[in-house]
């Protein structure tokens, strides 16, 4: 979700840490096996999921178009920013 809620600016602060935790946190539960480089991996495919939100909000016309306009626009961002095109 931080992909699509937090524009680029605010991402470029919390993102990377916040992954790191949640990844450090796993691993003190007992997940193994789960290298920091899968989670990134993990991560940026969960990015090009949610490039479908948006469009599921507009088709389902349960939000605003200053929801849905905003989280497509948040979405694209982190697609460009973490390179998910070259997972596809």
């Amino acid at each position: 979700m931080m992909a699509l809620q937090w524009y680029p600016q605010k991402r470029a602060l919390m993102e990377t840490a916040l992954l790191k935790c949640y990844h450090d946190r796993l691993v003190s539960l007992g997940v193994s096996d789960y290298r920091w480089d899968d989670c990134l991996l993990d991560y940026r495919f969960s990015v090009i999921s949610h490039l479908f939100t948006p469009v599921f909000q507009w088709a389902g016309k349960r939000v605003p178009a200053t929801v849905w306009w905003h989280n497509l626009d948040r979405i694209f961002h982190a697609y460009d920013d973490l390179g998910c095109g070259e997972l596809l």
